[in-house]
Order: structure tokens, then sequence, then C-alpha cells
């Protein structure tokens, strides 16, 4: 493992991890590129969309609602990347115009 060399890639919640690591990498870790497969990019529209077959995934990966309290909202911020704007890192993005799941809007 080459920790100055880091390619992180992920799908949907793990896009979303992609993403965030992207921006907290610790250490003397450094981020060569990202490669984001439809990603959940902004937890908050996720959440307000209800994605998933049942609505919940991103409470369920969240373990929170974002309007139950002012901390649950801030810890929504905190782990969305959209919220860590602008891209500092080399990023690939790639998501289907049909996937019902995380539609484009969320990436």
């Amino acid at each position: 493992l080459r920790p100055d060399r880091l390619l992180l890639v992920g799908h949907s919640a793990g896009g979303c991890l992609a993403l965030w690591s992207g921006h907290n990498c610790p250490g003397n870790a450094k981020v060569s590129a990202v490669l984001a497969l439809a990603p959940v990019a902004d937890l908050l529209k996720g959440h307000e969309l209800r994605i998933s077959d049942d609505g919940d995934a991103i409470e369920r990966y969240m373990h929170c609602v974002p309007d139950a309290s002012e901390s649950s909202l801030q810890a929504y911020k905190e782990a969305s990347p959209q919220c860590l704007l602008p891209v500092t890192f080399p990023l690939l993005v790639a998501w289907g115009d049909a996937d019902k799941d995380v539609p484009p809007d969320l990436v």
C-alpha cells in the first residue's frame, strides 16, 4: 500500500464514502483520484427524495434523520460530499441516466 498515492473507488453509498474520504484524507495519505459510481453526493437531498426501494436508505446509513435535531442536521452536513465543495482532487463520476435508485441530480 502506498499511502501517498491512493485511488478511492465506491458505488452508491460507497461512492459517497469515497468522495467524503477524498476530502478528509488523514495524515500523510494523498488521494491520487476518486472514482465515484452513482454516488449519493447530497445526503440531505437524498433523504428528502426518500431514495431506495423502502425510502429509508439515507436515514439507515446516517442512523438518524436530519430534522430530528440540530446535531442530526450537522451530522448530515459533515457527511455529505455536497457540503465539502470545492473538489480538490482528480474526480471521475459515473452514473446511469436510467438509474431509479440514485437519480443524476444526487450526483
